[in-house]
């Protein structure tokens, strides 16, 4: 249903430009064309990139160990690690490339090295090359994602968060069709074969975004973005809530997300004799939880004024996410593990980045830069989740590794709660009140 209704995203533009439907001189009908468009880039796109998903780690398997000095768990985590390592690196480097040389460069830039990592998985013949390969892709991916978001800042003149949520919409739909699709055709097929259709379909991506813009003008708006400095940074770290809840919160529920979605789900189900394709309707449990529970939590975000509880119950999902891996055996607590950490996820998304938004308001940054250094830092729990969860597995096994890693997390949310308390004034000193910013 889900790959049905991007459909019509598709088709539908065609149809306008044959019939000659839209309005060319109205600017609000030609953000909506350029909404529908974007998205359809972003479905295609992670459509193809997303069908490797529930085997990433499991295709390590085939190769023998980097080195007798690493545990094989923690190899398998390596692809997962490099991958959010350089997706993260062309993130922080890709704004500038963007504005130097336009987001449209930067997609098909983005496009190609995602498509040629993947070509190159598909004829790995050994975990150097594979790794390489998914280094390559993550740097495409990472490129990929900020000029999406660029787009929307220099093609669409007025309603651009509606804008950001399209493309994301298509992204999510493209992950979660392209994620089922891998999977099934992995039961029948080979990874190798898979790796290798995954990266011709990116290209398509490519044209489809060269054919519809190619007679519209380079930049429709004049949008500069000036680089965070050093200073800005600082006034970031120094504030003493925003840094906790970037420490204590927002990073350990990204190193949750991978380290049980990407990592440990293929790994386990794979053990326990589940089939290829029942791993990626297991996976699917995510993005449902995203596209049905989302809005339920934004809409209950923006009405609530007190943002903190939710920050709570995201950190506090997350961390009990591990627990039924910890008591229980089979696919059920697996499956009850992946939709706590959609639920998270899901109350995350928008709480945990309006809450530090908040507390943050008293420092001088504009709140681009502020969502910029927010997302920034919390990639580093997306780099280190699954080499972290790898780690404490190979150490002392799955129940007592995870056991540990719930502690821990726990302990977390505790010590974010302390310095919440600590670092209000007196007079604003009320449990789970949000605070308003000012320095303490």
């Amino acid at each position: 249903f889900i790959f049905l209704g991007e459909l019509n995203y598709i088709f539908v533009p065609f149809l306008l430009r044959q019939l000659d439907i839209a309005v060319q001189n109205d600017e609000r009908e030609q953000d909506r064309k350029v909404k529908r468009l974007l998205r359809v880039a972003a479905f295609l796109f992670f459509f193809a990139y997303d069908m490797p998903l529930s085997f990433i780690p499991l295709y390590m398997e085939k190769f023998p160990v980097l080195s007798n000095l690493i545990n094989k768990d923690v190899c398998l985590s390596l692809p997962i690690t490099g991958e959010m390592l350089f997706a993260t690196l062309t993130t922080v480097t890709g704004g500038a490339v963007s504005d130097r040389y336009g987001w449209r460069r930067a997609f098909y830039s983005g496009g190609f090295l995602a498509g040629i990592g993947l070509l190159i998985a598909s004829v790995s013949t050994g975990p150097w090359f594979y790794l390489l390969s998914r280094s390559i892709s993550g740097a495409g991916l990472g490129l990929l994602l900020i000029s999406l978001q660029s787009s929307v800042m220099r093609e669409i003149s007025e309603n651009r968060a509606s804008g950001i949520a399209n493309i994301f919409a298509g992204v999510l739909a493209g992950s979660l069709c392209g994620n089922v699709t891998g999977a099934m055709l992995a039961e029948r097929w080979t990874f190798s074969a898979v790796f290798l259709l995954a990266g011709i379909l990116i290209f398509p991506a490519i044209v489809y975004l060269f054919m519809v813009f190619r007679n519209s003008p380079v930049c429709k708006i004049e949008h500069k973005v000036r680089q965070m400095g050093r200073s800005a940074w600082k006034e970031c770290v120094y504030n003493f809530r925003g840094t906790g809840l970037l420490l204590f919160i927002a990073i350990p529920v990204a190193m949750t997300l991978v380290g049980i979605l990407y990592y440990l789900t293929p790994l386990y189900l794979k053990k326990i004799g589940i089939s290829q394709g029942s791993i990626g309707r297991v996976l699917m449990i995510y993005g449902l939880c995203i596209i049905y529970l989302g809005p339920l939590f934004s809409n209950l975000a923006d009405k609530m004024q007190n943002k903190l509880f939710l920050v709570i119950l995201t950190a506090s999902m997350s961390a009990f996410a591990i627990l039924p891996l910890v008591m229980w055996q089979g696919v059920w607590p697996l499956m009850l593990a992946v939709l706590l950490v959609g639920g998270a996820n899901a109350c995350g998304s928008g709480s945990l980045i309006v809450f530090f938004l908040e507390i943050t308001s008293g420092v001088d940054l504009s709140e681009q830069k502020k969502v910029s250094f927010f997302r920034t830092l919390e990639r580093i729990g997306q780099i280190v989740g699954s080499f972290v969860f790898a780690n404490l597995i190979a150490l002392l096994g799955l129940a007592g590794g995870l056991r540990y890693l719930f502690i821990i997390f726990l302990a977390f949310i505790l010590l974010f709660i302390l310095v919440v308390l600590i670092s209000e004034s007196p007079a604003k000193s009320k449990f789970f009140r949000a605070g308003t910013g000012e320095r303490a």
